[in-house]
């Protein structure tokens, strides 16, 4: 296009819409590799990265694991206003929202709001508290006003790897060590919810997912083959979801600015070997 403007319906140039940087958000089950594949994708695409909030009241988190019953509501509140602080960003605490830094480049955040509900339906179930939460909920998540992204990364992993992940989680992070007390029943109902949440919501935004059994995320630190190959697999479904599948039509969003690494990327020419930080069951990536 020579031109920046555009004619306007009323037969007048008007101003080309400007472009937003992309936003995508990954979820997950504890110890899925949500915070890997994020770190992946910001060290080598340039991604700002939204890491999941930390507890800073340790106390209060183990008491909390302790004794789920008497704080549940309590936490899940704290949990799900610092999520809604994260994304809107807070001048007081010096935060800044999701919309202030996708004015300076693509991001990259964990987990999304709606993934406290999950967790408060799983700790609560239906009891009276939980309504109260739901309302609160409703109260902070308009789905006329809340940021949706522009796509969604599920890493699915096996409910049997979820509580074989935990446990090795917490081995190699004492603070974890209180979520080995969680009974495993706890831990089955919020896989559940997820699994149920992705397959409802699949028709409603777009959602991509990578199947978090074929890596180990404990032996990705200084594994690059196998951070490589997760970052393919994370350029391969950007771009079917976002650009469309190869050899097929492209249809990006127009007002969109996708990063050039998702724009060009092509299916890797090799396969990956079987690596330390590679499922032992198949190969990371087959070629495509």
């Amino acid at each position: 296009m020579n031109s920046e403007r555009l004619l306007g319906k009323d037969g007048l140039d008007s101003p080309e819409q400007p472009k937003r940087n992309l936003w995508i958000v990954v979820m997950g089950v504890p110890a899925s590799g949500k915070s890997t594949l994020a770190e992946v994708v910001s060290d080598r695409l340039g991604f700002t990265h939204v890491p999941e909030l930390k507890v800073e009241d340790e106390a209060l988190f183990t008491r909390y694991y302790e004794d789920p019953q008497r704080y549940s509501f309590a936490m899940q509140s704290i949990f799900l206003f610092n999520k809604w602080q994260q994304t809107h960003g807070s001048a007081a605490v010096g935060v800044p929202g999701i919309k202030e830094l996708l004015a300076q480049g693509p991001v990259i955040s964990q987990p999304p709001i709606w993934q406290d509900a999950l967790y408060a339906r799983a700790r609560m179930g239906r009891n009276s508290e939980y309504r109260y939460y739901e309302e609160f909920y409703k109260g902070l998540v308009s789905v006329d006003t809340f940021p949706v992204p522009d796509l969604v990364i599920y890493m699915r992993i096996s409910l049997a790897n979820t509580l074989l992940r935990i446990q090795k989680r917490a081995e190699k992070e004492p603070g974890r060590a209180v979520e080995l007390n969680e009974k495993s029943s706890y831990w089955k109902k919020l896989w559940k919810f997820h699994e149920i949440w992705v397959a409802r919501n699949l028709g409603k935004m777009k959602i991509a997912v990578i199947n978090g059994d074929r890596f180990n995320f404990w032996a990705f630190e200084n594994d690059e083959v196998a951070k490589e190959a997760l970052l393919q697999e994370f350029l391969h479904l950007a771009r079917y979801h976002l650009v469309g599948p190869l050899g097929g039509p492209s249809n990006p969003a127009k007002d969109l600015l996708i990063p050039e690494a998702i724009l060009k990327h092509r299916p890797p020419v090799r396969s990956y070997d079987i690596t330390p930080g590679l499922s032992t069951d198949q190969k990371a990536l087959q070629r495509r």
